[in-house]
């Protein structure tokens, strides 16, 4: 059997996260096994599931900069005791540089996979884009969730060679198929029969732009009566979020339902998609709206390969009122889009087959 040693930083509900999870849950697990090297333990929301699907998981230490001894030492000794790994594909960038010539060393084959367009910014963010810049010279192979977080993370020498691939965010286009019947029990259980209801999924953080997105909702129910706010996720600026929906006064129509693995129910329930992402690499929960059958409205930062219906519109968060009048507009039935996911190349099971493939050719 092949275990693939996947380095992910945390076990979070994230969109990294996600994609891992999505191809893990699907692949052939009687040749194909995950193992998981995290270095954030704080938050263990996958680590249950992991564990019955056969993956182990390692606590290696949190890079902080004067630990850097510390840290190629602990890299060391954990391959020095797990000579069973040939794989390692790392979705963690702000410090692989320090790791991959590590793995190198003791005969893995590095992937590094680019999940982002941006590190915010800051003093972190800035070293963090130092420390990143040698992984185009150091990783055998390139992945990105598109081809926007390939050049961002890699350059467009690296985009433009045969070791870059754009790793579809792919989903089980079966989960988020439109049913009415999921759709009227998730309405029952919240009562939000007669609401007409706005849904964004996220972590509470900077690029996710919730401070926007409650401005937006507040303006929204200014025009329109009966309207919720569906918000899921959770992470580092839930007070600051919380704080902004009381001072807005929006409490009773925001509904919180924290960080779920069931997103495609509540997915369902919704009748709207609001996604004003500061940044994105490539925006998997669009692919999920869209698959639910969901009108999108997306910033204009989102990779516009997201766009899978013609209820998907692009709008920049720099236009507030724009947002307003195309959120307020209903759209038109709800579609079953299941084919078309099937036919964008966004549905799991392409991503499972070559990605089993290609794992399976670099082990032998």
């Amino acid at each position: 059997m092949i275990r693939v040693l996947h380095v992910i930083g945390s076990l979070e509900l994230g969109g990294s996260q996600a994609i891992v999870m999505n191809i893990y849950r699907n692949i052939d697990r009687s040749k194909i096994q995950f193992d998981f090297i995290v270095d954030n333990s704080k938050d263990l929301s996958l680590k249950e599931e992991i564990e019955r699907l056969g993956g182990k998981i390692y606590k290696l230490p949190n890079f902080k900069f004067f630990n850097i001894i510390a840290v190629k030492k602990a890299w060391k000794s954990f391959f020095e005791n797990h000579k069973e790994y040939r794989i390692l594909h790392t979705h963690v960038r702000s410090y692989a540089s320090i790791f991959i010539p590590i793995a190198k060393k003791y005969g893995l084959y590095c992937i590094s996979h680019s999940h982002s367009t941006s590190n915010g910014k800051g003093p972190s963010a800035f070293l963090k884009a130092i420390l990143q810049y040698p992984l185009r010279y150091q990783a055998d192979y390139f992945f990105g969730c598109s081809r926007e977080s390939g050049v961002w993370l890699f350059g467009k020498k690296v985009v433009k060679g045969s070791n870059f691939r754009v790793l579809n965010n792919s989903i089980d286009a079966k989960l988020f198929r439109f049913n009415p019947t999921i759709r009227n029990q998730i309405r029952n259980e919240l009562n939000i029969q007669n609401d007409y209801v706005y849904i964004h999924v996220g972590r509470y953080h900077e690029a996710k732009n919730h401070i926007f997105l409650l401005h937006l909702f507040k303006e929204i129910s200014k025009e329109k009566n009966n309207v919720k706010l569906m918000l899921i996720g959770d992470g580092p600026l839930k007070e600051q979020i919380k704080n902004c929906i009381s001072d807005l006064n929006i409490k009773g129509k925001v509904i919180e339902l924290g960080a779920r693995q069931d997103v495609y129910n509540y997915m369902q329930a919704a009748d709207c998609f609001l996604f004003p992402s500061k940044w994105e690499g490539f925006g998997i929960v669009a692919i999920e709206a869209q698959a639910s059958g969901l009108k999108c409205i997306c910033n204009t930062s989102i990779p516009k390969t997201v766009k899978i219906t013609d209820e998907c519109k692009f709008i920049s968060v720099e236009d507030l009122n724009s947002w307003k009048i195309e959120a307020l507009k209903e759209p038109n039935n709800r579609m079953d889009t299941y084919n078309m996911v099937i036919d964008s190349g966004y549905d799991i099971f392409d991503t499972v087959n070559w990605i089993s493939n290609f794992y399976m050719e670099k082990w032998h």
